[in-house]
C-alpha cells in the first residue's frame, strides 16, 4: 500500500512523519476535537495505511488546543440519531468502533498524550493506545451514560477494567464522573502526569527508547502482550512467547541487537 496518506491533505488532521515516528493530531480545537463524519473518515483512511507501512514504527496521537477529544460533536451529524433510520445508526456506530479496534491491533506501538477533556469516544481513543501520558488538566468520563445512553461504549467496557480494574471501570461506567489525571495515575491509566509543554518530548523519549528495540521485537511484543491479554491459560501464553522468541531469533536483527548490546553501541536495524 502506498505511503501517499502521509503526505494528503486532511482537514481535521495533521501528521509529523519523523524518524519512524508518525504524530497524529486531532485538529478541531475550535469543537475540543469531537470527532464528526469527517474526521472519523479521515482517521480511518490514516489507520488503515499505518497497518501497512513498516517504515513507521510508534504512533502518537494528541489534540490540538486546550483538550484531547471531547467525544462525539453534539451538534453535527452523528448527533442526529432521529433523524436516521436503524440501520444507517447501527452503520455509523459500527464504523466509529471498528476504528478503535483498527487503532488497538496496529503493528506500531501507539502512545496517547492527553490534556484537558477525555471524553466518550476520547476515551476510547486513549484506552485503545498501548501507552497513556497525560498533563495536570486530563479529565476523562463515559460521557454517553450522561446523555440517556449507556456507559459501554467504543471499547471502553472491554479496555477499562483491563487497565484500571472492574471495580474502578465499574466506577467511571455506571456514574459518568470525571476521573483527574492524579486518579487515572494512581489506577494506572496514566504512565506518567507531566507537565502540558513536555507531553510530547515524554512522548518521543518513550519512542526512541521503542526504536531502540529491533523493528519484528517491537512489533511481536505489541501482538504478544494484546493476545495473551485474552490468554485462556498460562500454558497458552507460555505457547506465544515461546514462538515469538524462536521466530525473532531468526532475524538478523537478533544478532545486531546482541553485538550492539555487548560493543555498547547503537544498532542499525535492517528488519528481515
Amino acid at each position: 500500500m502506498s505511503n501517499n496518506y502521509k503526505q494528503a491533505h486532511y482537514q481535521f488532521l495533521s501528521l509529523n512523519d519523523k524518524d519512524k515516528t508518525l504524530q497524529v493530531k486531532l485538529n478541531r480545537p475550535d469543537k475540543l476535537n469531537a470527532i464528526n463524519l469527517d474526521m472519523l473518515e479521515e482517521l480511518w483512511t490514516v489507520f488503515s495505511a499505518l497497518s501497512y507501512d513498516d517504515d513507521i514504527r510508534v504512533v502518537i496521537i494528541c489534540g490540538e488546543g486546550k483538550a484531547f477529544c471531547a467525544g462525539l460533536d453534539l451538534e453535527g451529524p452523528l448527533s442526529e440519531g432521529a433523524t436516521l433510520n436503524n440501520k444507517e445508526r447501527i452503520k455509523i456506530q459500527k464504523r466509529l468502533s471498528r476504528l478503535l479496534k483498527l487503532l488497538y491491533e496496529l503493528p506500531q506501538a501507539t502512545i496517547a498524550i492527553a490534556k484537558g477533556a477525555a471524553c466518550g469516544f476520547g476515551l476510547g481513543l486513549m484506552c485503545a493506545c498501548d501507552l497513556r501520558y497525560g498533563s495536570e488538566s486530563l479529565k476523562a468520563n463515559a460521557a454517553f451514560i450522561r446523555l440517556g445512553f449507556t456507559g459501554c461504549d467504543m471499547g471502553v467496557s472491554y479496555f477499562l477494567p483491563r487497565i484500571i480494574g472492574s471495580t474502578a471501570a465499574n466506577e467511571m461506567m455506571l456514574t459518568g464522573r470525571f476521573y483527574d489525571a492524579k486518579k487515572l495515575m494512581d489506577k494506572g491509566f496514566l504512565a506518567d502526569i507531566v507537565s502540558e509543554e513536555n507531553l510530547i518530548e515524554t512522548a518521543l523519549a518513550a519512542a526512541n527508547d521503542m526504536l531502540r528495540n529491533s523493528p519484528m521485537g517491537l512489533r511481536l511484543t505489541k501482538e504478544g502482550i494484546r493476545v495473551n491479554s485474552n490468554a485462556q491459560s498460562l500454558e497458552a501464553a507460555l505457547a506465544l512467547e515461546d514462538r515469538q522468541q524462536i521466530l525473532s531469533g531468526y532475524s538478523s536483527d537478533q544478532m545486531t541487537a546482541l553485538m550492539a548490546f555487548l560493543s555498547k553501541s547503537e544498532p542499525e536495524f535492517k528488519d528481515d
